[in-house]
């Protein structure tokens, strides 16, 4: 019943939520239409070649906002219209936080709001055939509007229900006779008591045969946590340290007590859980990452001197700059000049005489040998840790019951050992209908730089549909790492569903989401320890359009 379909944009946003609005019941029909009319909303969509609208309806007075999933499918920007065409008719920018393509719904979400006016969810126990109910919604859209530049009035249906149609022994859908059409679809359908029994999805034309999404399949979308979390930095510094990690929980139903909620960290085969207290609105937690390795930490150093570079693996050591002591796997780089120069991985500089550092002991050749960092003009520092990455989750139950976690992988390096693959040569490639593009799209009629968000990104790489290239990597190779979107030059092109691919001496190591728009990315880590080869491949998963400007953002190795 929407006026057209569009894609799904997905994204978070998570705050500790007041109760909703509970209505009072026994209202007579002008005030069930009052109250529908005040809540629902003009959803209107976007997408790289149209434009197009659907209902909804308000679930939070914070700004949640319940619709179709096919009314924002393919969406590139969503707004919706509170009191369309009235004199104090707001319109907001909208995100769509949830969707389910299987039972239709989507969660929108518009910020810096408050006191909204909306509906409550109400119950399905108590319906009957022939029971009177209220859609409320903006059928045909914009064509009903009084001008070009008005938005459309809202539209308030009156009927019954004429069918509960039961799939698998449980309410499917509430077939009504309701005048509804095209654009109706997201809007709230109301029983006398003002509160929400479905959500208006579909019709037969010229029929007067329409349905509604039960509000039991709402509820079930709605009450499911969604949850906000960004893991801190994690390098060589502070891996072996406390850290405070931080999450937000979003509840829209009314929560009777707080979610317990924990931290899961793995790293190197090793997991831990720890408890998230919650204190002013956040849940937090103090931990470190890995635990410290017994031993002295094993570093390597590449020592630039006036004939040549030396690497070698070193154990760590204390030297002197001045009087302060320092680690030197606290060091990211010593440069010697007048006076030494080093640059810590905490991003401060020191800078003074050196002392300590004129017979270092490292291991050449399965000997030790006694190096004289002092002479080096230069001495670069990268760590050997076992660990490259850590994947941290937000595990929340309920009862006793999981009912949700959100997972999030941090790569552990401190950008001295990356080499960019932009950088190196192919050893195989077969290409799309242009050639690789490094750091530019592959259009062979522009060299334009890859550029997403208005940023450029002169190490990318441009792999236009369908395309495989594959790098040779040395035994320091230990991670990989890339963002994968379509840049910013394919705007007003509408693709199909790019797919990213990455593969490690030909088996499948990482796979993205599908892609099919400028605002939708995926970041991809993995570990390559022990990877000959690494392949990365584009390809169309659904549609035909190879002009698609798929790309790889800063891919490189970490050694």
């Amino acid at each position: 019943m929407a006026e057209s379909r569009f894609p799904l944009v997905l994204a978070a946003a998570f705050v500790l939520l007041a109760r909703p609005v509970v209505h009072a019941e026994g209202l007579t029909k002008a005030e069930v239409a009052k109250l529908g009319k005040a809540a629902s909303v003009f959803v209107q969509v976007k997408t790289a070649t149209a434009a197009g609208s659907g209902s909804g309806f308000c679930v939070h007075p914070s700004g949640f906002f319940i619709t179709n999933e096919h009314v924002i499918h393919d969406a590139t920007e969503v707004s919706v219209v509170l009191n369309a065409s009235l004199k104090d008719q707001k319109v907001l920018k909208a995100k769509v936080i949830r969707s389910d393509k299987q039972l239709d719904l989507a969660l929108l979400q518009v910020e810096g709001e408050k006191d909204l006016p909306t509906l409550a969810l109400g119950t399905v126990d108590k319906l009957i055939e022939l029971q009177e109910v209220i859609a409320c919604g903006f059928p045909f859209g914009q064509n009903l509007a009084t001008d070009k530049t008005a938005y459309p009035a809202i539209s308030i249906g009156s009927g019954s229900i004429t069918s509960l149609r039961e799939k698998d022994g449980a309410l499917h859908r509430i077939q009504l006779d309701v005048e509804l059409n095209p654009g109706n679809s997201g809007g709230p359908l109301l029983d006398l008591n003002g509160k929400v029994i479905g959500v208006v999805v579909s019709g037969i034309k010229t029929a007067r045969v329409n349905f509604a999404i039960p509000v039991t399949h709402v509820t079930q979308f709605v009450d499911k946590p969604e949850f906000q979390f960004t893991p801190p930095p994690i390098g060589a510094a502070n891996v072996h340290t406390p850290i405070v990690f931080q999450a937000r929980a979003l509840s829209i139903l009314p929560a009777a007590k707080p979610f317990d909620v924990e931290l899961e960290v793995s790293a190197g085969g090793v997991n831990h859980r720890h408890k998230m207290d919650l204190a002013d609105g956040a849940y937090s937690a103090k931990v470190t990452p890995v635990a410290k390795p017994e031993g002295p930490n094993l570093l390597r150093a590449a020592l630039k001197f006036a004939e040549g570079t030396v690497e070698a693996p070193v154990a760590d050591f204390t030297f002197k700059v001045g009087d302060r002591e320092l680690k030197l796997g606290e060091v990211r780089s010593i440069a010697f000049k007048e006076k030494a120069s080093i640059a810590l991985r905490d991003g401060k500089t020191v800078e003074g005489a050196v002392s300590g550092l004129d017979a270092v002991q490292v291991r050449l050749g399965g000997e030790k040998v006694a190096l004289n960092f002092a002479k080096a003009e230069k001495v670069t520092v990268v760590t050997l840790s076992e660990v490259v990455s850590v994947s941290c989750s937000i595990v929340v139950s309920k009862d006793g019951k999981e009912i949700g976690r959100v997972t999030r992988v941090v790569a552990i390096e401190d950008g001295a050992g990356r080499l960019y693959l932009a950088d190196l040569e192919e050893s195989f490639k077969k290409m799309g209908p242009w050639e690789l593009g490094k750091g530019v799209t592959g259009d062979p009629t522009s060299k334009s730089p890859i550029t997403v968000a208005d940023k450029k990104y002169p190490k990318a790489l441009g792999m236009h549909p369908d395309s495989i290239v594959k790098y040779k990597l040395d035994k320091s190779a230990k991670l990989f790492k890339a963002t994968v979107c379509i840049d910013d030059t394919n705007k007003g092109r509408r693709t199909g569903e790019v797919g990213f691919e990455v593969y490690g001496d030909g088996k499948l190591l990482w796979s993205s989401k599908a892609i099919t728009g400028q605002n939708m990315t995926d970041e991809c880590i993995v570990e390559v320890t022990g990877v000959d080869e690494l392949e990365l491949r584009t390809r169309m998963r659904e549609g035909s359009n190879f002009g698609a400007h798929a790309v790889w953002l800063d891919p490189y190795v970490v050694k």
